[in-house]
C-alpha cells in the first residue's frame, strides 16, 4: 500500500544519453527532476523487461525511487523513500552504498 504523501504521478519522461529522465509532480507539492539528482541507481524492478526501478538522491537530499513501465493502462509513479529504504533498495539490486548512506547498512545487514 502506497503512502499517498510520498507518492507522485510522473508527468514527463524523456530518453537522453544517460537514459531515462523524468520529471514528477509529488502529492506533498515538491516537484523531482532527475536531470538535477545527485545521484542515480537503476535496477530491474519486477525481473523483467517491461518495469524497472530508478533510485535518485533529489538535489535537496531527499531520496526517491521512480518506478517505470513499458505496460499499457500502468502508470509511471515516483515515492520519496527513507534513508533505510533507500539502502536496503541499493543493497538488494547490487549496489555499493554512497557515502550519504554509510552507517545505514549497520542496522539492516545481519
Amino acid at each position: 500500500m502506497l503512502d499517498e504523501e510520498r507518492v507522485g504521478v510522473i508527468r514527463e519522461r524523456v530518453l537522453h544519453a544517460g537514459g531515462y529522465g523524468m520529471r514528477c509532480a509529488m502529492n506533498d507539492g515538491s516537484v523531482v527532476d532527475t536531470k538535477r539528482a545527485k545521484l542515480s541507481y537503476q535496477s530491474q524492478g519486477a525481473g523483467d523487461d517491461w518495469h524497472w526501478q530508478v533510485l535518485h538522491l533529489s538535489s535537496k537530499g531527499r531520496w526517491y525511487v521512480g518506478y517505470l513501465t513499458c505496460v499499457d493502462g500502468e502508470r509511471d509513479y515516483a515515492e520519496y523513500v527513507s534513508r533505510e529504504e533507500a539502502a536496503r533498495w541499493l543493497i538488494e539490486a547490487g549496489h555499493e552504498l554512497p557515502e550519504e548512506l554509510r552507517g545505514v547498512d549497520a542496522s539492516i545487514i545481519e
